[in-house]
């Protein structure tokens, strides 16, 4: 299955952006992308989100976000790995991306409508978990702005 999801990232990454890389660490994926548009940010979140789906699906002992040993960490300038749930997991910080699609997988295996939600601030996106009208900001709960 590994190869079936490098495959099609792969494809995915080179058509949206040229400098987009996909490599692994461990048995896992970790997406590098600078994404500079809303609708390149939104393709490529709804993707983690489908394949953290898909790891929570085939690892459902995996535990619930906010009771991992998972805290918010801001990337350093110029870094922006996008890292699926088991990577995030093993690292055990991520940034706003990362924890937003993890809740987002999260409630959606469980029957539950959350979407990632993109907002700009100044120069910088900030990505949240949206559904309906509330939206969950997992960021800040992890540890952002302390």
């Amino acid at each position: 299955m590994l190869g079936f999801l490098q495959t099609n990232l792969s494809r995915f990454t080179n058509a949206l952006r040229k400098d987009a890389r996909i490599h692994t660490e461990g048995r896992y994926l970790v997406v590098e992308i600078q994404p500079v548009q809303k609708w390149e940010i939104l393709v490529g979140l709804e993707l983690l989100t489908q394949l953290d789906e898909v790891y929570l699906r085939a690892h459902p002992q995996t535990p619930l976000l906010y009771k991992a040993q998972v805290s918010y960490q801001l990337e350093p300038p110029g870094v922006e790995d996008w890292l699926t749930t088991p990577v995030l997991y093993q690292r055990g910080i991520g940034d706003c991306e990362d924890l937003a699609c993890a809740l987002c997988a999260e409630r959606r295996v469980r029957g539950f409508e959350c979407n990632p939600h993109v907002e700009k601030h100044g120069h910088v996106w900030h990505i949240t978990a949206r559904a309906g009208e509330l939206i969950e900001d997992p960021s800040r709960v992890l540890g952002m702005g302390r």
